[in-house]
């Protein structure tokens, strides 16, 4: 079972806001720095802190949602009807391991100095996690308005 403010819109919303100002916060401040000397270092440091929060916050909010929310909805699915659930789910895991898998990219790309590689997955990551805060977040509107949230 999932925590009540993944079922409501604007609590589900406020936790992924906070979430994507801290991950924005990561990527400018990786953005601002150059591959030389110092700096080069600088950005080793600051992509180990969107790692963590992307694995600490990020990820760790998808695996609870995973086990609880959408495990509600298809449950949901399976007692109302409403095929286009599992649709909507598994589009939402699919997301959720693309979400992972980039962090994955990211780390490699750190571990081997390819800054580009690095910066490119961290812009991706943030693009993916806005698509599907947006899809989440309304498809929780949705079912709210159906009765079934």
């Amino acid at each position: 079972m999932s925590g009540p403010a993944l079922r409501q819109v604007e609590p589900h919303r406020a936790i992924h806001a906070a979430m994507r100002h801290e991950l924005q916060a990561t990527v400018m401040a990786a953005e601002t720095l150059s591959p030389d000397g110092d700096q080069a270092r600088r950005l080793r440091q600051v992509v180990e802190v969107f790692l963590e929060l992307v694995e600490t916050r990020i990820l760790a909010h998808a695996h609870e949602e995973e086990a609880g929310l959408y495990a509600e909805w298809l449950q949901l699915q399976i007692q109302g009807g409403r095929e286009a659930l599992s649709a909507a789910v598994a589009s939402l895991v699919l997301q959720h391991s693309m979400l992972r898998q980039l962090a994955s990219d990211v780390e490699r790309a750190t571990v081997v100095g390819k800054r580009e590689a690095v910066l490119r997955g961290m812009r991706e990551f943030q693009r993916v996690l806005d698509d599907h805060e947006r899809h989440e977040e309304d498809l929780v509107r949705e079912l709210l308005e159906m009765g079934g949230g």
